[in-house]
């Protein structure tokens, strides 16, 4: 029974606030329920009960913003789906025969979730940032400038790979610090980062699934020219939540519920 109050308790906190939010039953569930199968891949995932974690970490996780928006019920609906496919690998004996299926959900996923697919599933090409007029544009005055330069140098600076440079600076933009704590909270940074950090260090090949597909997913997100940053942050939050909970273990608790001060005065601020 307490096991169970526990892990209701975080659910009830983010229902309970997206009512007064939004006041919307729909999205008050499919929030909390999100935030419950995040908890359940965990458990799943890293082979430890959730009770195992503290109260007063599972409490903040229900007032976290990447579960109290109702931005698009879609990629939330989505969002699920993936977790539901990825809780089904970890208990089915087939999972050669799912590994393509979670993949191709995850590159359908994120193209909806960044407008490169619409419904009724229209791919629109000229989302992509290869067929983009303005990134094109840009890469052609680049062309030109390199012009200037001698030969062996303006191979340098422009050739194919400036598509490469796109895409590495849209992921910078994706994980800024100014995205991460207004999605996750600045004091769930602290956490994120030392399960980060702890999965890095007890490396297999389990771990290297998680990773492959944080890349995809982040992959086709930056192949939009009009990268959605919650979107994005929505179809990870399986990944997020689990590096977080992994990190409570591992964290100074003074340190972080200073930091969950902190994070309430950022987001009460009347200047935010």
């Amino acid at each position: 029974m307490a096991y169970k109050l526990k892990v209701l308790s975080p659910l009830l906190i983010c229902f309970l606030l997206n009512l007064i939010i939004h006041g919307n039953l729909l999205i008050g569930v499919l929030n909390a329920l999100l935030l419950g199968l995040c908890l359940f891949f965990f458990q799943n995932f890293a082979s430890k009960s959730i009770s195992s974690i503290e109260l007063p970490y599972l409490l903040i996780l229900g007032v976290i913003p990447l579960f109290n928006h109702n931005y698009d019920l879609v990629v939330t609906l989505l969002a699920i789906g993936l977790i539901l496919l990825l809780l089904a690998y970890l208990r089915t004996n087939f999972k050669l025969m799912l590994i393509p299926v979670i993949l191709l959900y995850m590159i359908a996923s994120s193209a909806y979730a960044n407008e490169i697919i619409r419904l009724p599933f229209v791919f629109k090409t000229d989302r992509l940032i290869f067929n983009d007029r303005w990134t094109n544009q840009a890469l052609a005055e680049t062309e030109k400038e390199a012009l200037y330069l001698p030969h062996r140098l303006r191979s340098l600076v422009f050739n194919k790979s400036v598509y490469l440079y796109v895409l590495l600076s849209k992921i910078a933009e994706l994980f800024m610090l100014k995205n991460l704590y207004e999605i996750l909270l600045i004091a769930n940074l602290y956490p994120l980062f030392s399960g980060l950090i702890a999965n890095l260090k007890l490396w297999n090949k389990e771990k290297l699934g998680i990773f492959l597909s944080i890349f995809l997913i982040i992959l086709i997100a930056v192949s939009s020219n009009g990268t959605n940053t919650f979107n994005t942050f929505i179809l990870l939050s399986p990944f997020t939540i689990y590096f977080i909970l992994r990190g409570f273990a591992s964290i100074n608790k003074k340190i972080y519920f200073l930091l969950v001060i902190l994070s309430f005065l950022i987001v009460t601020s009347p200047t935010k």
